[in-house]
């Protein structure tokens, strides 16, 4: 039988982690998606990966941030963003149906399923690409994939030329991490009492991830090791 120290659950005020991050903006009318009968609709800008300082083998974590207007493809605001990796940056023109020459699926990505165009419902989704924010989790942490040198966003919609962002706070902030965030246990991008919880759920069901110490043995250190996880932040 395993022995197990018993603990309280204990709140401890999340610490700033000092990274900086990279703010980009991103023009919900541009996409990387197939589209049609969308005239409005511009091409996604490639990110070079060197100018944030990335590369291959990095992991990154991508947090959406702000949103978007749609008088038709979208109700209320728009949040829902979306990502791939290229070894290009490169697109095809917008009636293509896989316009990303070169895409690279990303470890540690969401799956994401496209919607269709708002003319037509015609096919967009690609297979290598991911979710930055599904409409519930608003961030992502993602592997830099073997040969990719650039990185496309944008706003997971099926019209994109109707898009506004009149105050120009749609976009992402990138942040180079050393890989998913150990104590973010609900995945929703915020260190809260819901982390403790799962994180004492998988303590006391002798789950590998309530293991923190990574010694075998579900004790009194696995505690103190998630709280420290905690206390630094993501």
């Amino acid at each position: 039988m395993t022995a197990r120290w018993p603990f309280p659950t204990v709140l401890v005020a999340l610490a700033s982690t000092g990274v900086l991050a990279d703010h980009l903006t991103i023009d919900p009318r541009a996409t990387y998606l197939r589209t049609n009968q969308d005239a409005g609709a511009t091409d996604s800008p490639a990110v070079l990966l060197s100018s944030l300082g990335a590369q291959p083998g990095d992991w990154l974590r991508i947090e959406r941030t702000g949103g978007f207007q749609s008088e038709l493809g979208v109700v209320g605001e728009g949040r829902e963003m979306i990502g791939v990796f290229s070894i290009s940056g490169l697109l095809f023109p917008p009636d293509s149906r896989d316009r990303v020459p070169g895409a690279i699926g990303a470890k540690g990505g969401r799956v994401v399923v496209s919607a269709p165009t708002f003319f037509g419902s015609l096919d967009t989704d690609i297979e290598e690409d991911f979710s930055v924010d599904d409409g519930n989790i608003p961030c992502t942490t993602v592997r830099i994939p073997k040969s990719a040198s650039h990185l496309l966003l944008c706003a997971d919609d099926g019209l994109f030329g109707d898009n506004t962002d009149a105050d120009g706070d749609f976009g992402v902030e990138i942040t180079i991490v050393d890989g998913p965030c150990y104590p973010d246990f609900s995945a929703d991008c915020v260190l809260d009492l819901f982390d403790f919880l799962a994180f004492q759920n998988a303590f006391v069901g002798d789950k590998p991830a309530g293991d923190c110490t990574k010694d075998g043995a579900f004790d009194l250190f696995d505690f103190l090791c998630f709280v420290n996880a905690f206390n630094a932040g993501c």
